[in-house]
């Protein structure tokens, strides 16, 4: 009997015990936050949620806002007018900024984070969308985020994607010891290329100086490029150089004053 009666009682100490939204952690900091249900009794909507649950399933709006902000309290009003139809796709995580210091700081570095040049409140995101501002011509392209984001196979999630570790820096030692690496290894390469090409020019010079007879010159009377129109001009230097000393000799045989 006793044992039943703890349980029950056990029972409705859990049922009247209030029941707290979980703050939102971030590099260590616990940032106090409201669900929609919270943030729409702060700012005093009326609203019926008995058919409206959360679940991990569902998109979460990020939403910086203040308390009495007139802009805010339209987009509550505004996200409250369509929980009966889309509340199953969305919910809300707000964030309080001119009376929560942590909570405008966190707001400067998402900001920054997403570079979206957020300058007043309400400032939402809702996938990796961002809104500043609210009107009534906004309505469609909120329900379209939450559609889009809701569908995403990858949902994008801002805090998640802040929490990530940053890939490590490289060291200024590091940079100079690769890039001294790099030189060598492409200082080797240009060597070893052109060393090459000059062994495989100079062969193709000596054999075209022995098709073309020229024996006694060296490679060093020749520049290494020379091409094939010089060595037949020197071959025929040579050819006219010969034909000249043969007609002297020849002279000098059919004149014999000429040896006197």
């Amino acid at each position: 009997m006793k044992k039943n009666v703890l349980i029950v009682i056990f029972i409705l100490c859990l049922l009247v015990l209030p029941i707290k939204t979980e703050a939102l952690k971030y590099k260590g900091v616990d940032y106090k936050t409201l669900n929609l249900d919270e943030a729409l009794t702060e700012e005093e909507i009326e609203h019926d949620f008995s058919n409206y649950k959360e679940s991990d399933k569902q998109v979460t709006i990020y939403l910086f806002r203040g308390k009495g902000c007139a802009y805010c309290r339209a987009f509550l009003t505004h996200l409250n007018d369509i929980v009966d139809d889309m509340g199953k796709y969305f919910k809300v995580v707000s964030f309080e900024v001119w009376n929560d210091a942590n909570n405008a700081e966190l707001m400067d570095e998402v900001n920054e984070f997403l570079n979206a040049k957020a300058n007043g409140i309400p400032f939402y995101i809702i996938g990796d969308k961002t809104f500043v501002g609210y009107g009534e011509s906004y309505d469609e392209d909120i329900k379209a985020a939450i559609m889009d984001a809701y569908n995403s196979k990858d949902k994008y999630d801002v805090f998640k994607e802040m929490n990530k570790p940053l890939p490590k820096e490289i060291s200024n030692s590091t940079v100079l010891i690769w890039t001294i690496v790099l030189i060598v290894i492409s200082t080797t390469i240009i060597v070893t290329v052109t060393s090459v090409e000059y062994s495989l020019n100079k062969k193709k010079l000596i054999n075209i100086e022995k098709a073309l007879g020229i024996t006694e010159k060296t490679t060093t009377d020749f520049d290494i490029t020379a091409d094939l129109e010089e060595l037949k001009e020197v071959k025929e230097d040579k050819k006219i150089e010969k034909k000249n000393n043969n007609s002297k000799k020849a002279n000098k045989k059919t004149n014999p004053k000429a040896r006197r």
